[in-house]
């Protein structure tokens, strides 16, 4: 009963998250095929739908998901959840959904590496509606080199969930990566994977599941002594 819970939570959580954001992106391309999202209102219009919803819509579902089970109260308890981390710039808030709730419940099936591995490809691909947004950063990108640094950076960000449990430590890497990006790294994304890039971003794969490998040796080690 109780693993039939937790698939239908991860089931109802992509739901949500896809549901939410794409439904918001769908709105964002219609606006601009039909020239109604235009000019300083409409790029305005365009930058709060998605940072403010699309963005925050691994959040949204997450709450509602919390609602349904009765483990939050009301909108005040909403508000604080999902504001909480508002002022942190980049678009980090959508953590709350990735780490701080699918890649734990995944984790629950599936060894960490297969877990981070298919989150960051959920993530990645949830990000597909934003190519034909005209205004967006990935409108620019190429999608197999985006793919593959959600993937790598979902095993880091996998990481320093596991490490920490905090979902704010996660929503401010990921904002800082997202300043990163925007400032040096952004060139990598526009063209196809380069070997350096695919030896980089492989490298740190490596690091992180050894590192992963290493942790679960020593919490079996403590636990042997107890």
């Amino acid at each position: 009963m109780c693993e039939n819970q937790e698939k239908n939570g991860i089931v109802q959580y992509l739901m949500l998250t896809f549901l939410i954001a794409w439904g918001i992106e769908a709105v964002i391309i219609a606006g601009e095929r039909f020239e109604i999202l235009t000019g300083v209102i409409g790029s305005t219009l365009i930058f709060l739908l998605i940072g403010l919803g699309a963005g925050f819509a691994p959040a949204y579902a997450v709450c509602i998901l919390l609602k349904k089970q009765r483990k939050i109260h009301g909108l005040k308890d909403i508000l604080r959840l999902t504001l909480q981390p508002v002022m942190i710039i980049g678009g980090g808030i959508e953590e709350f959904g990735w780490r701080g709730f699918l890649q734990p419940q995944m984790e629950k099936k599936f060894p960490f590496a297969i877990s981070a591995l298919i989150v960051g490809v959920i993530w990645g691909c949830w990000h597909l509606p934003l190519w034909l947004v005209q205004t967006s950063n990935q409108s620019s990108m190429h999608f197999l080199s985006f793919l593959c640094y959600c993937i790598t950076f979902s095993f880091v960000l996998g990481l320093l969930y596991r490490l920490t449990r905090s979902t704010l430590a996660c929503i401010m890497l990921h904002a800082w990566g997202n300043t990163l990006q925007s400032m040096f790294t952004r060139s990598t994304l526009i063209d196809p994977v380069s070997v350096k890039t695919a030896a980089i971003w492989g490298t740190e794969i490596l690091i992180v599941i050894l590192v992963s490998f290493l942790i679960d040796r020593l919490q079996k080690v403590e636990n042997s002594y107890e």
